[in-house]
């Protein structure tokens, strides 16, 4: 039998949670807010929330309002949301077979690819541009500059040749359109997710059980600079450079709520400043996981062409504190050539997969 002390415990509780509830429901209703001003919506510089000023009208209309309005009201900030982990055992996907643009031109001879089926990575389909088999235009670019209209149907026939596999991963390379909403403006960048979202909804259509996604700016935008020299070199017009970068990379919050899995590229760019790097990296990803899909990012092996290390292999040791960063927060890694050298060498193919090898034997993962 419960003591007196027990019984007067229960009883206070159950008249306290009354009183409150009779209270609540009794309240007066919050004042309303009070309205917006005119465009001037935030002081210069305050583009995102928990920044000071941010909110507060400086009596000066700027780009400054125009990113507070994009980021707040067009397209609110998505809520983090932690890492979507599909498979425990990080997957490890092998796109070394593009080099210099061969791949989008019929008729050429392609690079033979490093042989690492015995590794267990995984394949993956990737279009650049054109469809392989036929050469014809998908998308893109053509030799005289001009842009080639979006083939949805084009699209859908290309991944229907994967239809039926579960295991089918497509990523389309799409980076020829205008993508930055504070440079571009809103109604050509609406133009250019539109196409974006079609042309994943055509691959889907194609292959309905294949994982689809976009590589690059997808989001976020792929911007080298803006995240790194904000933390190298905090203060004015770098931190200013940042907040646009994020305000833009959400703007094309559509995309990834289309695709399955976001491809984001991570270039590497002097072999001489690996800690920008890693910057850099852990900044994009972060960007990538507040959308909640899985993320895959294009780890390359060698250094971007237009960078000041092009034409260099990353060294194999940098490039494993590379996959140790990625393997941190993603859900797997797709290894990647930018530029593709010809032929593939075979020292760096022997020190590449030991480092591999290494990495998947540490990790436990699955063949």
């Amino acid at each position: 039998m419960p003591s007196t002390q027990a019984i007067v415990a229960v009883v206070f509780s159950a008249m306290l949670t009354f009183v409150l509830a009779f209270d609540t429901a009794h309240a007066e209703p919050p004042d309303p807010p009070e309205p917006l001003g005119p465009a001037d919506l935030t002081t210069t510089g305050a583009t995102l929330d928990g920044v000071p000023g941010y909110g507060t009208p400086d009596g000066e209309v700027n780009l400054d309002d125009l990113g507070y309005f994009l980021g707040h009201y067009h397209n609110p900030p998505p809520k983090p949301l932690p890492a979507i982990v599909t498979d425990p055992a990080f997957v490890i996907y092998n796109e070394i077979t593009y080099g210099r643009g061969v791949r989008n031109e019929p008729g050429a001879v392609p690079h033979v690819p490093p042989d690492w089926s015995w590794l267990g990575l995984r394949d993956i389909d990737v279009s650049y541009q054109r469809d392989e088999q036929t050469g014809a235009f998908l998308w893109g670019v053509d030799g005289n500059g001009a842009e080639v209209a979006f083939d949805y149907d084009g699209i859908e026939a290309w991944a229907a040749r994967r239809a039926g596999d579960p295991n089918a991963v497509l990523v389309l390379d799409i980076e020829h359109l205008p993508m930055r909403v504070l440079v571009h403006g809103t109604e050509t960048v609406d133009e250019s997710i539109s196409k974006i979202v079609r042309a994943i909804e055509a691959a889907k259509r194609g292959a309905p059980d294949a994982v689809v996604g976009v590589y690059g700016n997808a989001p976020p935008i792929i911007d080298y600079n803006a995240p790194l020299q904000a933390v190298l070199r905090p203060g004015g017009d770098r931190e200013l450079t940042r907040e646009h970068w994020i305000v833009q990379s959400r703007y094309l919050s559509p995309i990834a709520e289309a695709a399955d899995a976001l491809f984001p590229a991570l270039p590497a760019q002097d072999i001489d400043r690996p800690d920008e790097w890693a910057i850099f990296a852990e900044a994009i990803i972060e960007a990538a996981l507040e959308h909640g899909k899985p993320v895959l990012p294009f780890l390359p092996v060698e250094f971007h062409p237009a960078s000041v290390s092009a034409g260099r292999f990353i060294p194999p040791d940098q490039f494993r504190a590379m996959l140790e960063l990625v393997a941190r927060d993603c859900n797997g890694v797709v290894i990647w050539t930018a530029g593709g050298p010809t032929p593939w060498p075979e020292v760096q193919d022997r020190r590449f997969a030991a480092e591999l090898a290494n990495f998947i034997q540490q990790r436990g993962l699955k063949r």
